[in-house]
């Protein structure tokens, strides 16, 4: 769920969404709660309208409007390249979790991919295992189809070819990528894992794929390390305080639940 909640501000309980935001420079600040009966912990987004990183980007509510209403046709737009890397990113989940194959399929422009549920075509090419899970799902989006998952839970390995699929570059010509090229490190002491490429080309499709999913796994543990507060219902009333809260903050809730409603 989104709304407008004032002209400046924006607030939605959509993570992957949260995370695209949070991406593209939309100053953001969240909210976690726990409810006292179901335990379930739901976390509420708040952002600013201007983006911070990406200074031609127009307002968020603008944004938002011309995402919905499909007037951004760009297939390299920053939001659209940050949606299907959600699309690949839950589909690996998927293939992870269920053991339902994904199999790469070229977008319309013939200029990225997205997966599918489908088994993975024949390679007769070497492979090579990757083990981080962000940068597999991003380079779905230059043609790089994983072919084998193994290993447990934090632990998995991601088999994917030396060369991609064909896909149509910047200059309009049909490419294939070299996964040794794309894969190359260029760490600084901030960040170890940042991609040669984006040294090179900052705005790069896979450069934007991989710091989006990137910045979803990071805002996923804020969250988990976040203290959430706990929301205490009894009928019309409600009770927002603090996990393991002192006696006499209960014995103010106790209070609030006795006294009559408000008018």
């Amino acid at each position: 769920m989104s709304t407008i909640t004032t002209p400046s501000t924006f607030n939605t309980s959509d993570t992957r969404l949260a995370s695209t935001l949070a991406y593209l420079g939309y100053p953001v600040e969240f909210k976690p709660t726990v409810h006292e009966a179901t335990r379930q912990k739901h976390v509420q987004f708040f952002f600013d309208q201007t983006s911070i990183r990406f200074t031609t980007l127009p307002t968020l509510h603008e944004l938002l409007t011309q995402y919905r209403s499909d007037q951004i046709t760009d297939v390299h737009h920053l939001i659209n390249v940050c949606d299907r890397s959600h699309q690949r990113y839950d589909a690996i989940l998927r293939w992870q979790k269920d053991h339902t194959q994904q199999r790469l399929h070229l977008h319309e422009s013939a200029k990225a991919y997205t997966y599918k549920a489908g088994i993975p075509p024949p390679t007769s090419g070497a492979l090579e295992y990757i083990d981080h899970l962000q940068l597999a799902a991003a380079l779905g989006e230059i043609g790089f189809q994983i072919h084998d998952i193994r290993g447990p839970d934090r632990a998995r390995e991601y088999a994917l070819p030396f060369i991609g699929l064909p896909i149509i570059d910047s200059h309009g010509e049909t490419f294939c990528y070299r996964l040794l090229e794309v894969t190359r490190l260029s760490p600084t002491k901030e960040d170890p894992r940042r991609l040669a490429l984006e040294v090179e080309q900052p705005m790069h499709p896979l450069v934007i794929s991989y710091n989006l999913l990137r910045c979803r796994a990071l805002l996923k543990k804020q969250i988990e390390a976040a203290q959430a507060n706990l929301l205490i219902e009894d009928g019309p009333r409600q009770a927002l305080i603090a996990l393991n809260p002192k006696g006499h903050v209960m014995d103010h809730v106790t209070a609030h639940f006795k006294a009559p409603p408000l008018p």
